[in-house]
């Protein structure tokens, strides 16, 4: 009875969460043993320790600590005699089998992860009353900004944090989210949060679908039975029954498309329940960058927006055309802007789209594995569009270079930096454009799918079966091998879905 008294305060962080005990699943094991008085400031060096000090540094900056630890499970001079106070990202917690609260965070800016840990009080008997009081209200803050973690699996988090506590060299053991030293703020004493939530579970992934419409004069034919699509007997009724999102490049809205051929995609779309997206760049041309990909403006705005709001149409998402790519760091479109500029012009745009579509969202695409373009400025550039704009970004979509072998690392990383912003992470899985037939590129798109997600532990939010090259000449029907309906129902049969 008493041992259960223990867990029951420790998990919930105070008597007033006693409601929710039955959440929370109760191990008989209550506190931790291996080096647990440095952990919880019980041994004799720690009770001495000032906590008025601290020392302000960055996630990364402890990640490249020497790792010193005192003799014999003593606590070490340096790191493990300091507190440091950081600010980081919330990634994922749970309550551990000692009772503690395993906090995984990232750095704002590299996304490098560390662990941060929140004691049982109960575990920390010998402490100074001072330093229990600071454990118990910094477990207390998190609890309050982000709820309960279960015991059973990591609850997935976003927002940011002011994290304080001592620094602590833990062995490795195969934690989640441990640094290379395995440095960690344990124990935690202050916690403070405006926005940290709880991300809810990821189901499956939102379907988008690309095809190329046959195009007038462009360098590739597209599709030649694009538009049978769109008749009702169309044969991919399976595959169009997974689709989510039905994307339409500006071209074929504001152009090429004829007033017909646009509503009855608009029709045919809104019967089978598939939203209707743009992928349009959002950069205003001037004389001394652009026009190319990436740019467009207002102007194409007004084109696409005017067309289909005359086809009775709704656009429901807008995915930016790798404007910080073209923007910031190509060299054909001879910019080079700053994030900030770039995130101006794209707010610009949205307000003229929302001229015509009020609940209109808004994502981005770029390029991903590009040697000039890494994950961290990937990162940056997600920060900069949040705080000009007011909001972050809807979606994230990686348009991937195939072409080097690190990328399903490197995707995977910037997968985990748009999520802990909040932001939802899409792939696009296309074959290569020089593909002999229909089948080679097909195939190859299946073959990276299933690499990324079950090999490399992928988990995008969307998935998207997109085209700008020679092939797939045909989308229909989804039962011959190679279409490119084909290969949504492929997609869905790989992974058991």
């Amino acid at each position: 009875m008493c041992a259960l008294a223990v867990v029951l305060i420790g998990v919930l962080g105070s008597a007033s969460g006693l409601a929710l005990a039955g959440h929370a699943h109760f191990s008989t094991q209550v506190c931790g043993t291996e080096r647990w008085p440095i952990k919880t400031l019980q041994d004799p060096a720690g009770r001495k320790l000032s906590l008025q000090t601290v020392t302000k540094t960055t996630a990364s900056a402890l990640r490249a600590k020497p790792i010193q630890r005192g003799l014999r499970g003593s606590r070490g001079r340096g790191v493990e005699s300091t507190q440091y106070e950081i600010r980081a990202r919330l990634v994922e917690a749970k309550v551990e089998d000692d009772s503690d609260i395993h906090l995984v965070v990232s750095d704002p800016v590299t996304s490098d992860t560390m662990i941060v840990e929140f004691p049982l009080n109960a575990c920390a008997s010998k402490a100074t009353v001072g330093a229990k009081a600071r454990m118990a209200a910094a477990r207390n803050a998190f609890v309050d900004a982000c709820g309960l973690p279960g015991d059973s699996s990591f609850m997935q988090l976003a927002g940011q944090a002011t994290i304080r506590g001592i620094g602590f060299f833990d062995f490795p053991h195969g934690q989640t989210g441990a640094a290379p030293n395995g440095i960690e703020l344990h124990p935690v004493l202050r916690f403070s949060s405006g926005s940290c939530h709880a991300v809810p579970a990821q189901g499956p992934p939102q379907v988008w679908f690309a095809p190329l419409p046959v195009s007038a004069g462009g360098p590739y034919n597209g599709s030649g039975d694009y538009f049978q699509l769109f008749d009702p007997r169309a044969p991919w009724q399976s595959a169009a029954s997974h689709v989510n999102v039905f994307k339409i490049y500006p071209y074929f809205a504001g152009q090429w498309a004829t007033p017909y051929e646009l509503r009855a995609l608009v029709t045919d779309l809104r019967r089978r329940g598939i939203a209707l997206a743009v992928e349009d760049g959002p950069l205003e041309p001037v004389p001394e960058c652009g026009p190319g990909e990436g740019f467009g403006g207002t102007a194409e705005a007004e084109a696409v927006g005017s067309r289909i709001a005359a086809a009775h149409g709704t656009v429901d998402y807008v995915a930016f055309d790798e404007p910080y790519y073209y923007g910031h760091l190509s060299n054909t479109s001879g910019c080079h802007w700053s994030a900030e500029r770039i995130a101006a012009d794209v707010a610009r745009y949205e307000a003229t789209m929302r001229h015509f579509f009020p609940n209109v969202v808004f994502g981005d695409i770029e390029p991903v594995v590009s040697p000039d373009l890494q994950p961290d400025e990937i990162a940056h550039w997600l920060d900069v569009y949040a705080k000009v704009t007011g909001s972050p970004l809807a979606f994230f979509h990686a348009d991937v270079q195939w072409q080097f072998s690190s990328w399903p690392s490197v995707v995977k990383t910037v997968e985990d930096a748009a999520r802990t912003r909040g932001v939802h992470f899409g792939i696009i899985y296309n074959g290569d454009y020089n593909a002999a037939s229909d089948s080679e590129w097909t195939q190859t798109a299946e073959q990276r799918a299933v690499t990324y997600e079950q090999s490399a532990g992928g988990k995008p939010d969307d998935v998207l079966f997109q085209s700008w090259h020679d092939h797939p000449d045909y989308v229909l029907p989804e039962t011959t091998p190679g279409r490119f309906t084909w290969l949504i129902d492929r997609y869905f049969a790989d992974h058991g879905r």
